[in-house]
């Protein structure tokens, strides 16, 4: 299913924004969604787009930079077509 080498290239990029916010939504706080992903996705009948999965986990709480930050919306864009988004 998910593959920790596939969602290396994403958490490489988010982990320094992760730092300085509080324990509760800290970079251990995706660490640990991640480490869930499979006794979360088992049992789902539906196909799972695992690239998006990873973009959820590891950039929800980067919300406000997506939304509000250009330079941080064009790094997160260069990523992603890195990554084969398109």
């Amino acid at each position: 299913m998910w593959s920790k080498d596939h969602i290396e290239p994403y958490i490489d990029f988010i982990k320094p924004f992760y730092e300085g916010k509080d324990s509760v939504h800290d970079f251990r706080h995706i660490d640990r969604i991640i480490g869930r992903l499979t006794p979360l996705s088992t049992g789902i009948m539906q196909s799972i787009r695992i690239d998006r999965l990873y973009f959820l986990v590891c950039f929800h709480g980067l919300g406000k930079q997506l939304s509000g930050n250009p330079e941080f919306c064009t790094r997160v864009r260069i990523l992603l077509n890195s990554l084969g988004w398109s």
